[in-house]
């Protein structure tokens, strides 16, 4: 029995896919064939198939759309904070409470004392997480600064004065610095005991060089260097240590190690006072005075003669023992004294000798202010 045209059935939302046969491209070759053979019962059955996919690709993408607003509701993205700068080393400017976290209420680790040295490994906020020897905590960040990072500097010396020289002997020393140097000081220094002064300054150029002078002011074995004080933005720099042999006159009065009637003082030869001299008794006979030199001294100088209280006619022999050799000086009167030098390299022992030489009348034979040439002091 004929019940009147069907109701046209939406196609579920699965048969949403076409076949290939029914595809755009292929839908128009498919359906051209057919047209041929069967016209009008194609025009009718596309215009009810028009229907219905598009029925069904309306209700399906409705379906489509709700259940995606349902089932998938907005995703947040998470953004990554920027990163913080870490082992960076700054320094309190007060005394610091270090927290186990980033708040005034958590719990105090210890106390860090102004001045002390952190270093930065995370931040939040107004507080900084650091280090501080094995200790890891937070502080707040508006009481650290920054340390200057100093960078590293170089002095070289290229050249130098020799290094055995004659007390008195102007030291110059000259050479090359860092780029970082330039137009900063640099010092000659001497090292006294366990520490090192300063004796001149100069000022490296714009080349990079530099040249400092001064006087070696002290005798025996010495140590200069040039060094370079640290600064804002450098670190301190110097040179190796330079050995020197400063060679001095040493007086020796007064130290003999042994003597037969030789007296130390004051003694007027020629009219001419000479300090710290060597003489003999009043009218004594052969007389004299040993000394150490232990091998440091090169030279032996003094200015021979009667002493001007001497007896007129009084006249003295005078001779030089270097070890076991003897160095005769010749024989002096009343009268202008002689200045004499004698070679005592690789002397252990001298002995200053006076005799009478066969002369009987009284008076002091005198060694003027007798010294040694020596590295150090002997």
């Amino acid at each position: 029995m004929y019940q009147g045209p069907r109701p046209v059935q939406l196609l579920p939302a699965r048969l949403t896919l076409i076949p290939a046969r029914w595809g755009a491209r292929e839908h128009s070759h498919s359906w051209g064939i057919q047209m041929t053979h069967h016209r009008t019962y194609s025009r009718a059955r596309q215009r009810v198939t028009a229907v219905a996919v598009a029925l069904a690709l309306t209700f399906t993408g409705a379906a489509a759309t709700g259940n995606a607003a349902a089932a998938a509701p907005p995703v947040a993205v998470a953004v990554a904070p920027a990163p913080q700068a870490t082992g960076k080393v700054m320094v309190t400017t007060a005394d610091l409470n270090l927290r186990t976290s980033p708040s005034t209420s958590a719990k105090i680790i210890t106390t860090l004392a102004k001045g002390t040295k952190v270093t930065v490994i995370d931040s939040s906020g107004s507080w900084k997480k650091v280090n501080v020897g094995k200790r890891t905590g937070w502080v707040a960040a508006k009481f650290l600064k920054a340390v200057a990072v100093k960078k590293k500097a170089t002095v070289t010396v290229t050249s130098r004065t020799k290094s055995n020289v004659d007390l008195g002997t102007k030291l110059t020393f000259a050479g090359t610095t860092s780029k970082n140097l330039k137009g900063k000081t640099v010092a000659l220094q001497i090292r006294t005991g366990s520490k090192w002064s300063t004796l001149k300054k100069a000022k490296v150029t714009s080349k990079l060089t530099f040249t400092v002078s001064a006087k070696a002011t002290q005798a025996g074995a010495q140590k200069y260097r040039v060094y370079a004080p640290s600064t804002s933005t450098t670190k301190a720099a110097t040179t190796k240590a330079y050995k020197y042999t400063v060679w001095s006159w040493y007086k020796i009065g007064g130290t003999a190690v042994d003597d037969r009637s030789m007296w130390t003082g004051d003694a007027m030869i020629g009219g001419v006072n000479f300090t710290k001299s060597v003489y003999s008794d009043w009218g004594t006979g052969d007389v004299w005075a040993d000394y150490n030199v232990s091998y440091k001294c090169t030279a032996f100088r003094a200015t021979i003669g009667m002493k001007d209280n001497s007896s007129t006619g009084a006249v003295r022999k005078f001779t030089l023992d270097v070890d076991s050799t003897a160095v005769e000086l010749g024989s002096r009167g009343i009268g202008a004294g002689l200045a004499i030098t004698v070679d005592i390299t690789d002397a252990n022992r001298i002995r200053l000798n006076a005799t009478r030489d066969g002369n009987t009348i009284r008076g002091y034979a005198a060694y003027g202010t007798p010294q040694v040439y020596c590295s150090t002091a002997p």
